[in-house]
């Protein structure tokens, strides 16, 4: 009798882990009050909640994390994303998530920034390169921790570059060596 309940809960734990879930719900955001006169993001805390990205577990993504969340705007409210009615991240140019072929090999790829939290309960951020597979599955192609849990994100347009604010220049730029056929991000 035991075994069957434990049986069944590790089936419901499993399927739960497989059911695909909205990535909003996935991310949680903290924005302090403190420091003043900061910009929201420099004073926000992002919390990973879910356990897949893109129908990829996330310890498939690294064997170490526990949760991983991808940045996503819908879970930012919206007083802080508008302002004046315009959306800053696409008055800035940034996103949190684009699709490109970023080392001209035909495949389609995409470019991510999210949050962990490893099995240590240690958190970051990170910045990730999906490839889709020729049966349409998305596999890791390059991992980048960024550091700590707080705000990242993704030019919307040209070179891909990781921003870690929304109005503020530099950053790192994503290159593909095609000799040793790897990315590497740059610091600018």
């Amino acid at each position: 009798m035991v075994y069957k309940k434990v049986c069944s809960l590790s089936f419901l734990l499993l399927l739960f882990s497989i059911l695909p879930v909205k990535a909003e719900d996935s991310l949680r955001l903290r924005v302090f009050d403190e420091p003043a006169g900061k910009e929201w993001w420099q004073r926000s805390e992002f919390l990973a909640a879910g356990s897949v990205i893109r129908e990829i577990p996330a310890h498939q993504i690294d064997s170490t994390w526990h949760y991983a969340s991808e940045f996503v705007k819908n879970a930012i409210p919206s007083e802080l994303l508008y302002n004046n009615g315009k959306d800053i991240m696409d008055e800035a140019g940034i996103t949190f998530s684009r699709y490109g072929d970023f080392n001209s090999d035909g495949a389609e790829d995409l470019a991510l920034v999210g949050i962990y939290e490893d099995c240590n309960l240690q958190a970051g951020s990170f910045f990730l390169i999906l490839t889709r597979n020729k049966s349409g599955k998305w596999h890791v192609s390059f991992l980048k921790l960024l550091g700590e849990p707080k705000f990242a994100a993704i030019s919307a347009k040209g070179a891909v570059e990781v921003k870690f604010c929304i109005k503020c220049e530099g950053g790192a730029r994503l290159q593909w060596n095609s000799q040793t056929r790897e990315y590497t991000l740059k610091t600018e």
